[in-house]
This record gives C-alpha cells, sequence and structure tokens, in this order.
C-alpha cells in the first residue's frame, strides 16, 4: 500500500514538474509563457561560455523570442539547460511536453519525423566523411575494403552519423566503432589518432581546416540532406509560432546574417551554392577550391609568423649590440678616470716634496713659489678635466638605470595581472642586479624575481642578459613549465658566459611561479627556485608555509649536472604569496648581525591580517629601524600579492 501512494505522489511530482513550461494555448490566453531549450556544447552552434549560453541555435532561440513578442505581444522567458549527450536530448524530444525544444544541431529525416516534430530548416545539411591524415584518400568504392582496413568510426549515439557509416559498413563488414558524447569529438578523435574516421557536418570541416588540424575529407560518402532544424515534441502547439518566424520574410536575411557571423562569409556562401547543387563533380571542385584557398591562407599565416620571429631576433641583436656599446663605453671611461687619478697622486707628491725643499731654500723661494703656482694651475685643470669626466660616467650609469627601470613591468601592468600588490624595490646603487619579471599568455600568470651576482653595473648587465633570456623562453618559444624553463635559462647564460674565465663569477638566484585559474575559488601556482624558496599564506590561516627551491643557482661553477624541480600549491582566494631576494634577510645592523631569515618569516607572520599597502609600510619602516647606522649591503627585492 505504502509503494502505491509513492508511486503516485511520485507521479504527480513529475507531472508538476513537466508542465513547469508554458503550453501555446495558456501562453495566448496568459500573454507570457516559459519554455525550455536543452542542448549539448557544439561549436559554433550552441555552447556555453562565460557562463552565458552563445552560438547560432541560441541566437536563433533569442530571435524567436523576440519574434512572438512583436507579432503575438507574448513575453516568453527561455531557459537553456546542457544535457551529458545527443541521445539524451532526442530522448527528452521524445517523451517531451509543450514549451519544450531542442537545439543540437539536429539533422531532419524521416524516421525522426516519426517521433519529433522539426522547425523549417534554416540552413543546408551537408555531411562529409573526414579520415586521419594517414590513411589514402579513396578514388572508388571498391577500396574501402583494402585502403580501410582495421580503421575505427567515430560516432554520436542517436546522431545521423551512425546510419551514415552502414553505407561504409557494407564495403568493411569488420569496422570498429568508438562512441562519443559531443560532436566536437569527433574531429578530435580523427585529428589525434590514426586509421579514424567520422562523419561531421561540411561547416564543421572547413572550420576545423582554418584551425589549421590534420584530417583528410573523403570525396566518396558524402551524404545530402534536409537541412538543420530546430526540434519540438510531438505534443507540443509552439509549432504554430516557430513556422511563422521562420516562414517571416526578415527570417532569410538575418538568418543569413547569423551563418556569416558564426562561419564566416566564405563558408555561408559555399554552403549554400552545394545545397543548390546536385552535380557531384561540381561540388567536389567548389570544395577542392575552398581547401586550396584555406591551405594557402595557413601557408601565408605561417610565412607572417617566420617574419615575426624574424624580426624579433634581429631586436634582441642590436639590443645586445647596445648593452655591449654601453658596457665599452663606460669601462673606456673607467679606465680614463683611473689613469687620471693615478697622474693626480703622482702630481700632488711631487707638490709636496717641492714644498719641503722650499722650506731650507729660502734663497729660492721666488723661483719656488712661481713653480708653485704654476702646479697649481696644473692640478685646478686637471681637477677640472677630473670632474667632467666623472660627470659623464655618472650620466652614463643614470642612462643605465633609466633604461633599467624601462624593462621592469610598470604598475598598471602589475595591478592588471596581480590586483591586490605590493614591491618593495631598493637598488643598492644606482643600477640594480636585482629585477623582476612578469608576463600573461592564455590563462596562464608568469613571475619571476632575480638576483644576479653583484649589484652596481656587473649586476645591472646580467640583469639585462637574464630578462632576455626570460623573454625568450616564455614569450618567443611559449615555455609553460617553470623547471623547464629554469633548466633551459641556465643552459642559456652557461652558453653566454662561455669561454670567459671568470664565467664561475657570474650567475642568478631566481624564484619563478606560474599560476593558472582552476576555477572562481582556486589557483594553482607551480614553482620553482634557484636557491630561492616559495612563501605563502593560506586563506583563512596566519601559517606562513615556504616551497624550497634547488640548492643551485642558475650559471656559476654549475655546468648541465642537475635539473631544476616543479612544486604545485593550489590556493583559495585570499591567499598570500611572497617572493623575494636575499637581501633583506641578509642586511645587517650597527654590529654586523643579519636581520635573518627566520626574523623575517615571523615579521611577514605578524603582518598577514593588513592590507598589502600597510604591509609595505610595516616592512619598510622595519628594514629602516634594523639598518639604522650602518649602509645597505645588497640589493633588496621583495613583492607580495593576495589570490
Amino acid at each position: 500500500m505504502v509503494k502505491w501512494i509513492l508511486c503516485i505522489a511520485l507521479l504527480i511530482c513529475g507531472v508538476d514538474i513537466a508542465q513547469a513550461q508554458t503550453s501555446w494555448q495558456e501562453a495566448k490566453i496568459t500573454q507570457k509563457a516559459e519554455i525550455k531549450i536543452y542542448h549539448i556544447n557544439i561549436t559554433p552552434f550552441i555552447y556555453k561560455e562565460d557562463n552565458e549560453v552563445k552560438g547560432l541555435e541560441a541566437d536563433i532561440i533569442r530571435g524567436f523570442v523576440k519574434f512572438v513578442k512583436k507579432k503575438y505581444n507574448i513575453e516568453v522567458i527561455p531557459t537553456f539547460q546542457e544535457q551529458e549527450s545527443f541521445g539524451k536530448v532526442y530522448q527528452l524530444m521524445k517523451g517531451g511536453y509543450p514549451g519544450e525544444f531542442a537545439a543540437s544541431t539536429f539533422s531532419v529525416t524521416e524516421e525522426r519525423k516519426e517521433e519529433v516534430v522539426f522547425s523549417p530548416v534554416y540552413m543546408p545539411d551537408i555531411e562529409v566523411l573526414i579520415s586521419s591524415a594517414n590513411l589514402p584518400i579513396l578514388q572508388d568504392s571498391n577500396e574501402v575494403a583494402t585502403s580501410f582496413k582495421g580503421v575505427t568510426a567515430a560516432v554520436v549515439p542517436r546522431s545521423t552519423g551512425t546510419a551514415n557509416l552502414q553505407r561504409i559498413a557494407t564495403y568493411l563488414p569488420s569496422l570498429r566503432y568508438k562512441k562519443v558524447k559531443h560532436f566536437d569529438d569527433l574531429t578530435a578523435a580523427v585529428a589525434t589518432h590514426t586509421n579514424h574516421i567520422a562523419y561531421i557536418q561540411l561547416a564543421e570541416y572547413l572550420m576545423t581546416l582554418k584551425k589549421g588540424l590534420k584530417i583528410k575529407r573523403q570525396n566518396l560518402f558524402q551524404v545530402n540532406k534536409a537541412g538543420r532544424a530546430i526540434v519540438l515534441p510531438k505534443k507540443s502547439g509552439w509549432k504554430e509560432p516557430i513556422d511563422a518566424f521562420f516562414n517571416s520574410a526578415e527570417f532569410k536575411p538575418w538568418i543569413n546574417e547569423l551563418i556569416k557571423k558564426y562561419f564566416g562569409h566564405d563558408v555561408k556562401e559555399l554552403i549554400w551554392k552545394l545545397s543548390s547543387s546536385h552535380n557531384q563533380n561540381q561540388q567536389n571542385l567548389l570544395l577542392f577550391t575552398k581547401e586550396k584557398e584555406i591551405s594557402e591562407l595557413e601557408i601565408a599565416k605561417k610565412q607572417l609568423e617566420i617574419e615575426r620571429q624574424t624580426l624579433l631576433r634581429n631586436v634582441s641583436i642590436v639590443i645586445v649590440l647596445a648593452i655591449l656599446l654601453i658596457a665599452f663605453f663606460i669601462f673606456n671611461r673607467y679606465q680614463l678616470q683611473q689613469k687620471t687619478n693615478r697622474l693626480l697622486q703622482k702630481k700632488n707628491e711631487e707638490i709636496l716634496h717641492q714644498k719641503q725643499e722650499l722650506i731650507g731654500k729660502n734663497e729660492e723661494l721666488q723661483l719656488q713659489q712661481e713653480e708653485i703656482l704654476s702646479q697649481q694651475n696644473f692640478i685646478e685643470s686637471k681637477n677640472t678635466e677630473l670632474e667632467r669626466k666623472n660627470k659623464e660616467v655618472a650620466d652614463s650609469i643614470q642612462a643605465a638605470q633609466v633604461i633599467q627601470k624601462a624593462i621592469l613591468p610598470f604598475r598598471e601592468r602589475m595591478a592588471k595581472h596581480l590586483k591586490n600588490f605590493f614591491v618593495l624595490y631598493r637598488p643598492k646603487d644606482i643600477v640594480s642586479g636585482d629585477f623582476y619579471w612578469l608576463h600573461q599568455r592564455d590563462n596562464k600568470v608568469f613571475l619571476a624575481i632575480v638576483d644576479c651576482t653583484g649589484h652596481g653595473v656587473p649586476g645591472a648587465f646580467m640583469s639585462m642578459i637574464g630578462y632576455m633570456i626570460l623573454d625568450k623562453l616564455v614569450i618567443v618559444d611559449r615555455l609553460n613549465n617553470p623547471a623547464e624553463i629554469l633548466n633551459r635559462c641556465h643552459a642559456s647564460v652557461m652558453n653566454v658566459l662561455e669561454g670567459n674565465d671568470n664565467s664561475g663569477d657570474y650567475g642568478m638566484d631566481v624564484a619563478f611561479l606560474m599560476m593558472e585559474r582552476i576555477n572562481e575559488q582556486q589557483t594553482r601556482a607551480t614553482f620553482s627556485g634557484a636557491k630561492r624558496p616559495l612563501l605563502y599564506v593560506p586563506a583563512g590561516t596566519k601559517s606562513i608555509q615556504e616551497v624550497s627551491g634547488n640548492r643551485h643557482s642558475i650559471g656559476g661553477v654549475h655546468k648541465y649536472k642537475f635539473h631544476f624541480s616543479n612544486h604545485e600549491v593550489t590556493l583559495e582566494n585570499g591567499s598570500l604569496i611572497y617572493l623575494s631576494t636575499d637581501g633583506f634577510s641578509d642586511q645587517n645592523n650597527a654590529e654586523r648581525k643579519k636581520y635573518g631569515k627566520q626574523r623575517f618569516k615571523e615579521m611577514l607572520k605578524s603582518i598577514t591580517n593588513q592590507p598589502l599597502t600597510k604591509q609595505k609600510e610595516s616592512l619598510e619602516r622595519a628594514l629602516n629601524d634594523h639598518m639604522f647606522g650602518t649602509v645597505q649591503r645588497d640589493d633588496i627585492l621583495l613583492i607580495g600579492f593576495r589570490i
């Protein structure tokens, strides 16, 4: 008895749920309606992007809603509901209720007309057979058994592809099938595997060619169907407004503009030409012409990319030559200054000796005084020359400082990718051996802080080398793996310094971080370090976590006997990340005592609840208090930001 009561209750609930959508008769009475559209993701017909349903068929539904409002004064509220498979969508339509629709690029077939209702077709339906790049193009159907032996056919269950493949199965009884959920998976299966075939729509095939995927189109077994349409259940009364919308005077030019928007003008024109031609040879000729055009466009794109790479290489060479020229100029000025200083010191010694002789030789006072005046004039002249040369050297270093600041990521760029952040940057001299580097590509953000050997001019030159190497590896070579980037960076530094007897003295300590969004709440951080750690504070805690880097620098005395490793951390929104060089923790006070790594971590722990701007102020105040009465011993760089 209880079981019967439960069944009746579930049946009543099911009826209520099913009737949540509005029938056309009710809509005409109440002047409002709710409809539900079942679909799967199939680009560019209907798909979800940024939590919004987009695509050709999604726009058709929205156009239908506006049409009903304008013609019948009925307010229609559409709800898109994604399903796990094409078969599920079709099953819902077979037993569907009034107010339900399906938009999943349905082909109109006689068999389906027995089970569902179709709108008028909105575009031609031409399906072509594609194959993996390793399979030959068939010239005759008799070649199927030999050329396609052992192939696998990818198919979406309950789609027309199943019936299409039966034509090939008559020649190849041993044909194997691979079921996929979505139509987008058909192209992927053929492009990424050998000995695969599948039926896809002509428009999708042409879009795939434009993307550069390696597939072939078979001239044989092309299928021309009635067309593509929106699907309604048999019991739906919405056929009346749907037919009115599709048969309206403004529908045809409007749908042509939609097809052009999602497939391009050339594809739209080709599809309509093929659908109007019943000559197979003419159809193949049109397709061959379009394939050749797409192939030529792909070659032109590759040529443009080669030219861009060549330009980038030439610009890099010019920059390196400019840096070498500046280095030669600064070195030459330095040598000249040293020579002038030695000459000045020698002249001062001569003057002192002459003064001592004057004390013992009063009788020669007049002559000695004239000599002294002459020497003083000479010294003044040399001092003037020395001041001029010192100014030239200082101006050169100031120019180098401007160049170095120009390559650092500016604040607006940092704020765009890190949002809430601070940078504590204190060079020891005018120019610095520490620098930070930022780049964003796709959904990934790359951040590095680098401590080059030394400071001042030598460190600045190493920083220019490091910056160019990171640009090449991440921007030009498009590497994503932090450990691989550091390995390649090490090899590049060793190659740059090869042949230098002092190459073991030059190197870089690096903390490299790659971040990418997992979802709205989580970010994956992949870290690799060369003698530098990653410090982070998980959201909702005050615990400083440390991820140690490898105990090797980039460059230096090491050759190629080690590899850097990756460390991956998943962080919630609100987590804090800190990257720093060793300048802060190694700074000594007046008693020559370092600030220390542990004290540095405790300092960070004490300020985690502060806004990042306040954190920077607290860190600067702590550093100033610690180094009161002494001088800065190294370049200092610290970056903190909140996920």
